[in-house]
């Protein structure tokens, strides 16, 4: 992992996706993915203390912030809000934003 080998640790990274839904589906293939990488746990918001990557949707995240920022497919049933995803993607994150559309 790039990031982990340049210093940063799992408590500096945060995985957001749109809904709580997606939480679930995307907490067991980022899991299944980091498990050959030995990389630490996934948790969501709750705990932000840990030495872990956070896992969680936006709207959970909201006034939060880590220094690297994955924002994974952000949507919204009404296409109106996306700006105000995407901009609330961006303050989360310290010093690195990544969006995969």
């Amino acid at each position: 992992m790039f990031f982990f080998e340049r210093g940063y640790s799992p408590k500096d990274v945060a995985v957001l996706v749109s809904t709580a839904k997606e939480v679930e589906r995307y907490k067991y293939e980022l899991s299944k993915a980091m498990r050959n990488k030995r990389v630490v746990q996934l948790r969501d918001a709750r705990d932000m203390l840990g030495d872990h990557i956070v896992l969680d949707s936006v709207r959970r995240f909201s006034g939060l912030e880590r220094n690297i920022v994955f924002g994974i497919y952000p949507r919204t049933a009404d296409p109106a809000i996306l700006p105000n995803i995407l901009i609330c993607l961006a303050s989360r994150a310290k010093q690195h934003l990544y969006i995969f559309p």
